[in-house]
């Protein structure tokens, strides 16, 4: 199935409708003309993709699920061939509106942490300024990195969006960066979860420096 889909890629799908058909994808794909054809229905059943059929033949074009896929399976894999990428960003902790302590200790996220990260977290996140461009370079940088993955959520008031996180220290002590997908916070701004209360635990307060490392 992934393999299919990467050939669609290649082919340009990922951008828009392509011209294809059951015999030629059977071929690349090392496989018969109707597992082409089943596997493309089992793709388009599944969200991955929408396909157009005329008279001429079909169109099919990848989703911007299956694109996010792609890009999962990149980020996976790059560090594989090109060695982990560890990030080194330094900041300073400014008190935040204290949305984050109500956000990461709702159920729907606080599950994920534990299961995903090996944590429960304080609720409560480090919100650090960045205050150089090499260091909101570095937070760039993130996505280069394989992240584990909150995922988004409902209840009966709303939908909550996921999330990426990366493990690291700050000042040596364990932790992870939070990556929220729908964030108001501007590049330079950087939130931090852990199982410690952060700013008792290295004594920190506004205005102090962090160093944050990936893990």
């Amino acid at each position: 199935m992934e393999n299919l889909i990467y050939i669609l890629s290649r082919k340009g799908a990922h951008e828009k409708f392509v011209r294809t058909n059951t015999i030629e994808l059977a071929s690349e794909c090392g496989m018969s003309q109707q597992t082409a054809s089943r596997k493309l229905i089992e793709l388009e059943s599944e969200g991955l993709i929408e396909r157009r059929i005329d008279r001429h033949g079909q169109s099919v074009r990848l989703t911007q699920k299956a694109v996010a896929e792609l890009k999962t399976v990149y980020r996976n894999l790059r560090p594989v061939f090109e060695g982990v990428k560890k990030v080194t960003i330094q900041g300073k902790v400014f008190s935040g509106l204290g949305e984050g302590g109500y956000y990461i200790h709702m159920p729907g996220y606080r599950k994920q942490f534990a299961r995903k990260l090996g944590f429960d977290p304080y609720p409560g996140t480090l919100n650090i300024k960045l205050e150089t461009e090499r260091d909101i370079s570095a937070k760039a940088e993130l996505d280069k990195i394989p992240a584990v993955q909150i995922e988004g959520f409902k209840d009966d008031k709303r939908t909550y969006g996921g999330a990426n996180c990366y493990k690291a220290t700050v000042n040596g002590v364990d932790a992870a960066i939070l990556v929220i997908e729908r964030t108001h916070h501007p590049a330079d701004v950087m939130e931090i979860i852990s199982r410690h209360f952060l700013r008792k635990t290295l004594r920190l307060r506004d205005g102090s420096a962090v160093t944050i490392k990936t893990a």
